[in-house]
Order: C-alpha cells, then sequence, then structure tokens
C-alpha cells in the first residue's frame, strides 16, 4: 500500500496476490499429490488381502486334497465357495489326477484355482504334485 505523504512512497507489509496465488498452487498441487498417494495405497492394500486370503484358500484346498489322496481318487474334480461371512465372494476348484505309480508310489497332480470371480485378473491357480506311498494294507503312508 502506497501512503500519499510525503515525497517517499512507504510500502506496507504483507503478500500481494500474486504471491498468494501462486502460492495456493503450490499447496494444491501437493494436496493432490497426497491424496493420489493415499488412493494408490488403499487400492495396493485391497490386492494384497485378496491374494491373501486366496493364498489361504489354496493352501487349505491343498491340506484337504492331501489329506483325501488315496487309491479311490485316481481322479477328481471339485469346486465350491464359502457362501457366508467375509469371503462369501471367494470361490475355489480343485482338480487332482493320478499321473503314474512306481513301487508303490502314486504320484497325483492337483490344479488349485481360487479367487474372486466377479473380479477379473484376482484368481491364481497353483499346480502342485501329491505324492502317496501305499502300504501294504492299503493304508496311504505321506
Amino acid at each position: 500500500m502506497i501512503s500519499g505523504t510525503g515525497n517517499k512512497p512507504s510500502v506496507s507489509p504483507g503478500f500481494t496476490l500474486i504471491e498468494v496465488l501462486v502460492a495456493s498452487v503450490i499447496l494444491f498441487a501437493g494436496l493432490v499429490a497426497v491424496l493420489g498417494a493415499f488412493g494408490s495405497a488403499v487400492t495396493a492394500l485391497g490386492q494384497a488381502s485378496d491374494v491373501l486370503v486366496t493364498t489361504q484358500i489354496i493352501e487349505e484346498q491343498a491340506c484337504e486334497v492331501e489329506l483325501g489322496a488315496g487309491p479311490d481318487r485316481q481322479q477328481f474334480h471339485s469346486s465350491s465357495g464359502y457362501g457366508v461371512g467375509p469371503y462369501a465372494n471367494y470361490t475355489w476348484e480343485v482338480a487332482c489326477r493320478g499321473v503314474s505309480t512306481f513301487q508303490g508310489v502314486e504320484l497325483f497332480e492337483v490344479d488349485i484355482s481360487a479367487g474372486r470371480p466377479k473380479v477379473p485378473g484376482r484368481r491364481l491357480l497353483v499346480t502342485q504334485w501329491a505324492q502317496i506311498q501305499q502300504q501294504a494294507g492299503g493304508v496311504p503312508l505321506h
């Protein structure tokens, strides 16, 4: 602000409109960057949660296959879902087939897939092999 007394104009302390606008633009750009990073973090957390639950389902199904495999289960296919609770959206499929037998040891190929069918690209597939050794009485030895 310029006062009208004397020959020298005096300037009062403060910010000009241009300085305030530049500071506002810089602040706004920083807020947009922080909020964008927050959105990405939330998305990554959701994906990590899906992978964790899907991995747990696959491990559970692998244990059930290993416990249930035997001479009467040369080949089977099953699929299901939880239906209720926080994991109601998750489904899985298990396919098991006998690959070979050598000296009383059977080798099974087991394909397990799990995930949320309504979310594309978030389904995991695991292929593993289970080895079952048959005892003389027909009881499996794992």
